[in-house]
């Protein structure tokens, strides 16, 4: 997702490095057969009444199962699934993000953070 951070200005940190202090999007993988990475359950459990929105790769291999992980989370948490991207995504898909993150920061007046497991 960095990429994004060079269409829109968004701040990307990696999870393990991440302290939020306010709202941000959680770019994550999906684990297994559809599971949330251990590392992005534990930082929710600390940080997830911040979150604003996931983000979510996977592999269309997977079928019904690509990108479940964005789908949990989203559920849980009740934020938006911004994107489900496939592998490491395409512009297309790092424009969509950046649109979102840029409308987002003009409705609430304020910039986004970005946080990423990259384990």
């Amino acid at each position: 997702m960095y990429g994004v951070q060079a269409l829109c200005g968004a701040e990307v940190t990696a999870l393990a490095a991440a302290r939020p202090q306010a709202g941000f999007v959680l770019a994550t993988y999906t684990f297994g057969s559809g599971e949330v990475p251990a590392s992005t359950a534990r930082f929710l459990a600390l940080h997830g009444h911040l979150l604003r929105g996931v983000v979510v790769s996977g592999s269309y291999h997977w079928g019904e199962r690509f990108g479940r992980a964005g789908d949990l989370i989203a559920g849980q948490y009740r934020v938006p699934l911004i994107a489900r991207i496939n592998k490491a995504g395409s512009a297309a898909d790092r424009e969509a993000v950046a649109g979102w993150l840029r409308a987002e920061a003009t409705a609430r007046g304020s910039g986004r953070s970005m946080y990423g497991t990259l384990d």
